[in-house]
């Protein structure tokens, strides 16, 4: 039996932004399943949405980029292999990781 492939691990990246007519911080990431473009009042709801539900992380704080999350398993064949550096701040984009890479 052949032995599975070490996509490396997943992760995730979240930014937040102040709204001030709500008077509330809003959160949005992306991460191995999907990038979200909609922003939430919680930062569970776009990171499970994301597909790093309970990722470890520190929270975002609005106006200073993003957070990385380590969403505790490995990437497999379809996910998205976040960049190494913030990409809300040009570190790269995310990556499809197929049987190739």
């Amino acid at each position: 039996m052949a032995e599975a492939r070490d996509y490396g691990p997943a992760k995730a990246w979240c930014r937040a932004r102040r709204d001030e007519m709500a008077k509330q911080t809003e959160y949005q990431c992306m991460g191995p399943l999907q990038n979200l473009l909609s922003w939430y009042p919680t930062l569970d709801a776009p990171l499970g949405m994301a597909g790093c539900p309970g990722g470890e992380g520190y929270t975002p704080t609005p106006e200073h980029g993003g957070s990385s999350f380590n969403c505790g398993r490995k990437l497999k064949v379809g996910d998205l292999r976040m960049p190494t550096y913030d990409p809300y701040r040009g570190g790269g984009n995310p990556v499809r990781v197929t049987t190739g890479n």
